[in-house]
């Protein structure tokens, strides 16, 4: 057997694993009606009127209600058919980790949201991306096109500079025409898409998952070190033994951390972060269970 064929091999095996895996949690624990999580997702809006007591105060509209000098509430029906669509970073930063390497996470997530979709009588596309388009799925009822044992979703060449989730999202804008839940899985170690998530968040309801490495929010003391961006190539000396360099670097990773939960919640997106050495099933089940709960 040639090593090509080895590694077309170990990918189907992978891939067929993680069919296995999300199927699992989905009859066991998303067996519900996933969209009723989400405020907003598989409804449109029908009508306002006065606000009760027992109302979601998420739900007023503030507009009609300071023009009519009362609380109006929106009211949703529910729509027949909801498209899940998820956002998958596939640059080469997502290919470290110390225990499990974020690809992986992401791929168990597509897996996982794919299958509730289809469980659930979805529509259901995806969109990967680098500095570029690399792939596009367009929504269907059944998601054996993402789905798909023989296809590997995660082998693409590392010609990556900056990945650009700021086009990625302009991609997604302009081809979504109808509303619906869209999911981005990156690592968000990017700029200049703010402003594209934000108009987003405007059209869809949108969960952002943070995926990030526990060495990077807590750094090992392991000496000298010169780190390697990934992406950009970049180099950076890395004094880890002295308590003064941890200190800062966790400052560091901290400050960026909540400027992403800042814009997350400046946008209205519902926010999930996974570290990897926690396992990317069960922190979604987690999350929906706490938003069932809400």
């Amino acid at each position: 057997m040639t090593e090509q064929e080895k590694k077309k091999q170990n990918t189907s095996s992978k891939i067929k694993r993680l069919h296995i895996v999300a199927k699992h949690f989905v009859q066991t624990l998303l067996s519900g009606n996933y969209r009723s999580t989400f405020r907003g997702s598989g409804v449109e809006f029908d009508e306002v009127r006065k606000y009760v007591e027992g109302d979601d105060v998420r739900m007023i509209d503030w507009n009609v209600s300071s023009r009519l000098g009362a609380a109006y509430t929106k009211i949703f029906k529910e729509e027949r058919e909801l498209t899940l669509f998820v956002v998958v970073d596939v640059s080469p930063s997502l290919y470290f980790g110390t225990h499990r390497q974020a690809i992986e996470q992401a791929s168990e997530l597509l897996f996982l949201f794919s299958l509730a979709a289809e469980h659930n009588s979805d529509k259901v596309g995806a969109l990967f991306f680098s500095d570029r388009i690399e792939k596009w799925y367009k929504p269907r009822k059944k998601c054996r096109h993402i789905l798909n044992p023989d296809s590997d979703h995660f082998s693409f060449k590392k010609h990556v500079r900056i990945s650009d989730l700021a086009h990625a999202l302009q991609v997604v804008n302009q081809s979504l025409k109808q509303r619906g839940f869209c999911v981005i899985i990156s690592d968000f170690h990017m700029r200049g898409y703010e402003k594209d998530i934000c108009f987003l968040a405007r059209r869809h309801e949108v969960l952002a998952i943070r995926l990030y490495d526990e060495s990077e929010k807590n750094l090992p003391k392991l000496g000298f070190m010169s780190w390697q961006d990934p992406e950009t190539k970049d180099t950076l000396p890395a004094y880890t033994s002295t308590r003064y360099f941890r200190i800062k670097y966790y400052q560091y990773w901290k400050e960026q951390r909540m400027q992403w939960v800042r814009l997350c919640k400046r946008c209205g997106i519902s926010s999930l972060e996974i570290s990897s050495i926690e396992d990317a099933s069960e922190s979604l089940v987690r999350y929906f269970r706490y938003r069932k709960g809400k």
